[in-house]
């Protein structure tokens, strides 16, 4: 550095700067000498010479035998002390966060309100549940019309509902259940249909008729309509929120224990020896037509009530 010093002098001296000068004096200075050492000039005009003059190498704060090291080095140790510390923290805080993050995640996701609205819904669905235990384990049959049964109940179900007889719709959804059971079973056992196609047929079938219920439209509005669960608001008010969930388990249950008085009948013998063996319920002058006939219709009324609940819900 002084070496540079002693260079950056020799050159101000011969352009005849023998000490710092300000911009101003450089500029007359430059003025005056217009026409000689046309190099030097510029090294004066460019204000080089000033940066040299004027540096002050007790202002740096690096040790010149150890330019690495510096001489206030407690400045420079505050921030890296407390940058460590922080990245620390949160090292250590990082887990807890996670742990915090996730039990509010599943704070969240397991509140009451979901859960009763799970238990709800669940109960609601479990009919269509019967539904399919009935044909596919009972009576041994693919039924794929299930999901059209299904919305075939919601949309009757709407349509009477909106004329002010809540309780009504679902006994004419039960009824459009049973007539869409009805159609699969006379595929199946007049046509020589197979039951998943039967199901197939019908299913597809019933894009079209479910629409026609509706009126042609894709969406039905039950606000400011009165509805099962609205009308026995008023009556359960001592249950609170859960009356919903009250119905609900109350239907599933007269469900359940009438399809279980059902099945223990000579007839519900009877369809429950055609899943088993078709061929022996012939034998025993049963006709199984019959029986798959009144078993389908009763797994459509189980899962169009489903739909009809589902739509007052």
């Amino acid at each position: 550095m002084a070496a540079l010093g002693k260079v950056f002098g020799s050159i101000a001296k011969c352009a005849g700067t023998p000490e710092a000068l300000p911009l101003g004096e450089l500029a007359r200075k430059r003025l005056r000498g217009r026409g000689r050492c046309p190099q030097r000039r510029t090294f004066a005009e460019s204000g080089a010479a000033n940066a040299v003059f004027r540096h002050d190498p007790s202002r740096e704060n690096g040790i010149p035998e150890r330019p690495q090291t510096l001489r206030y080095a407690e400045i420079i140790k505050f921030f890296p002390l407390n940058m460590a510390r922080a990245q620390a923290e949160a090292i250590l805080n990082r887990p807890l966060k996670k742990h915090k993050r996730s039990t509010h995640m599943l704070a969240s996701i397991f509140s009451l309100n979901v859960l009763q609205t799970a238990l709800e819904l669940g109960c609601i669905y479990a009919l269509v549940a019967l539904a399919l235990f009935l044909s596919y384990s009972i009576l041994n049959i693919a039924d794929l019309s299930t999901d059209g049964c299904f919305t075939l109940g919601c949309a009757v179900a709407c349509q009477v509902a909106l004329t002010g007889h809540p309780i009504l719709a679902l006994v004419a959804a039960m009824a459009a259940g049973v007539c869409s059971g009805f159609v699969t079973a006379f595929l199946q056992t007049r046509l020589g249909v197979e039951s998943i196609m039967a199901g197939i047929i019908v299913n597809t079938g019933l894009y079209t008729i479910n629409l026609a219920v509706m009126g042609f439209s894709s969406t039905m509005s039950l606000v400011k309509t009165d509805t099962v669960f609205s009308l026995a608001k008023g009556s359960l008010s001592f249950l609170g929120g859960w009356y919903k969930l009250a119905i609900a388990l109350a239907m599933i249950l007269l469900a359940g224990a009438a399809m279980l008085g059902f099945l223990g009948t000579r007839l519900g013998l009877s369809i429950r020896a055609t899943g088993d063996n078709a061929a022996m319920v012939r034998a025993s002058s049963i006709n199984p037509a019959f029986t798959i006939t009144v078993g389908l219709c009763v797994s459509g009324a189980l899962c169009a009530l489903s739909g009809g609940l589902l739509a007052q819900y």
